[in-house]
C-alpha cells in the first residue's frame, strides 16, 4: 500500500511541476508580448505605403507616410519599388506627426506634401506593381524597419552601433 502511495505521490508532483512549468511558460510569453508592445509603442504607428492621385492634370505616383503618434519619428529611409525596374529612395531628417505624401522625380513634389482634406492619395492596393520600404528611428532611440508585405522589425537602437 505504501508503494502505490509513494508512486501516485510521485505522479502527482511530476503533474504539478508540469502544470507550474506551462504555467511559468504563459506567464513569461504574456510578459514578453506586452514589453514588445511597449517597444514597438511609436513604432507601430508609424507607416508607408504606395499611393496615387491626379493632380492638375497629371497622375502622381508615389509614398504616402504616415505617422499616427505624438512624436517625431527621425532619420527616415524610403524606398519606393515600381515597375520595369523602377527604383527610388528619399531620406527625410524626420517627420512630425501627420500624413504625407512624397512624389519621386517631381519638381512640384520633391519634398513630401501634407495630405489635407483636399489632397488625399489613394493607396496603390497592387503590390505586384509598387511596394514600399521603410526604415526609421523613434522617439526612444530604437531603429525599425518594415519592408513591402512583412511586419514590423526591431533593428536595434541608433547609438549602440547595431542599426
Amino acid at each position: 500500500v505504501a508503494a502505490v502511495a509513494s508512486v501516485i505521490a510521485v505522479g502527482a508532483a511530476i503533474a504539478a511541476g508540469l502544470y507550474a512549468k506551462r504555467t511559468f511558460d504563459l506567464e513569461r510569453d504574456r510578459e514578453d508580448r506586452a514589453r514588445r508592445s511597449i517597444r514597438q509603442g511609436q513604432a507601430s504607428r508609424f507607416a508607408a505605403w504606395a499611393g496615387g492621385c491626379d493632380r492638375g492634370g497629371r497622375s502622381l505616383y508615389g509614398v504616402v507616410i504616415a505617422n499616427g503618434s505624438d512624436s517625431l519619428v527621425y532619420d527616415v529611409r524610403v524606398t519606393l519599388r515600381g515597375p520595369k525596374g523602377f527604383l527610388q529612395h528619399t531620406e527625410l531628417t524626420f517627420v512630425p506627426p501627420g500624413r504625407f505624401f512624397w512624389v519621386p522625380n517631381d519638381v512640384d513634389y520633391r519634398f513630401p506634401q501634407e495630405v489635407t482634406d483636399d489632397f488625399r492619395p489613394d493607396a496603390v492596393m497592387s503590390t505586384s506593381k509598387y511596394s514600399v520600404d521603410v526604415s526609421f528611428t523613434d522617439a526612444k532611440n530604437e531603429r525599425w524597419t518594415r519592408a513591402a508585405g512583412t511586419p514590423l522589425e526591431w533593428a536595434g537602437t541608433s547609438d549602440d552601433g547595431s542599426a
